[in-house]
C-alpha cells in the first residue's frame, strides 16, 4: 500500500530521563511490566488475527517475567542513584555489550531483544511525553523494535521507513502487525531526513518519494481511502484506549 505523511525519526531513550527513585521502584517496574504485558497481548490478538506466527512475543514475555533483570536494575538503583527509566536502560546496555563480547549470534541477538525490551520499559516508567506527539506521522528509525510499537500505538503512523532491512523473526512480526505501509533498507536515511518532511511512502515497489507533487499526494490519499483494511479493528486504536 502508500501512506503519506510527516517524517518523524523515532526517538531513543535520552539521557534526561525522568521518573521513580528507588523507594517506589519496585512498585513501579512491576505496573510497568503488567501495562507492557497487556501490550503484548494485544500483539498476540493481531498476529492470531493474521494467522502468524507469534513464537517472538512468546519470548519477549518470557524475559519480562525472568526476575533477574529486576534484581539488577534495584541493585542499580542502589549503586547508581539513577532513576528507574535510566537504571532499566542501563541494565539493557550492560546486556547487549556482555554479549557482544563473544561470538555467539544468537546470544548477541537475545540481548539486543532484551535492550529493546529495557527501553519500552523505561519509556513506561517514564510516562507521558512533556512534547506534542505528532498525528499519523511517517515513522524512520534504525530497526522496528518492542520500543517502537509502544510509540506506534501513541501516535498512529501512517507508514514506516527503516535503514536497516529487517531479518530478525520479531522485526518481521512487528512490522506486519502494526498494519502500515513500511519499506526497509533504505540506503542513506539519516543523511537526508529531517523530521518534518513530508514523505510518500510506496511499499508495494518499494519507493520513497521526499516532498511529493500535491497530485501524488492526492492520488496515494485516494488510493490509501480505497484499500481494504486487513482487519477491522486497528492496533494502533485499540492500544491507545488500554
Amino acid at each position: 500500500g502508500k501512506a503519506v505523511g510527516r517524517l518523524w525519526l523515532l526517538p531513543r531513550p535520552s539521557d534526561d530521563l525522568r521518573g521513580p527513585g528507588r523507594d517506589a521502584a519496585a512498585t513501579a517496574l512491576r505496573e510497568a511490566k503488567e501495562q507492557l504485558r497487556r501490550h503484548l497481548e494485544l500483539l498476540e490478538q493481531r498476529a492470531a488475527s493474521l494467522h502468524a506466527d507469534a513464537t517472538p512475543l512468546s519470548a519477549l514475555g518470557q524475559m519480562l517475567d525472568d526476575t533477574r533483570l529486576d534484581k539488577r536494575v534495584l541493585k542499580l538503583l542502589d549503586e547508581r542513584s539513577l532513576c528507574l527509566p535510566r537504571a532499566l536502560c542501563t541494565a539493557g546496555a550492560e546486556s547487549l555489550r556482555n554479549a557482544s563480547r563473544g561470538q555467539d549470534a544468537y546470544a548477541v541477538e537475545r540481548a539486543r531483544t532484551l535492550s529493546d525490551l529495557c527501553e519500552a520499559l523505561a519509556l513506561v516508567c517514564a510516562g507521558e511525553p512533556s512534547g506534542q506527539l505528532p498525528r499519523q506521522p511517517v515513522l524512520a528509525g534504525e530497526r522496528l523494535t518492542i520500543h517502537d510499537t509502544l510509540l506506534a500505538s501513541r501516535v498512529s503512523p501512517a507508514g514506516i521507513v527503516l535503514r536497516r532491512r529487517g531479518r530478525a523473526p520479531l522485526e518481521l512480526l512487528l512490522a506486519r502487525l502494526l498494519g502500515v505501509p513500511t519499506i526497509s533498507g533504505v540506503a542513506g536515511l539519516f543523511r537526508w531526513s529531517d523530521d518534518g518532511a513530508l514523505l510518500l511512502v510506496d511499499a508495494d515497489h518499494g519507493l520513497l518519494r521526499v516532498n511529493p507533487s500535491r497530485a501524488e499526494v492526492a492520488l496515494a490519499r485516494d488510493e490509501r481511502r480505497r484499500d481494504l483494511p486487513r482487519d477491522p479493528a486497528d492496533l494502533a486504536q485499540r492500544l491507545s484506549r488500554d
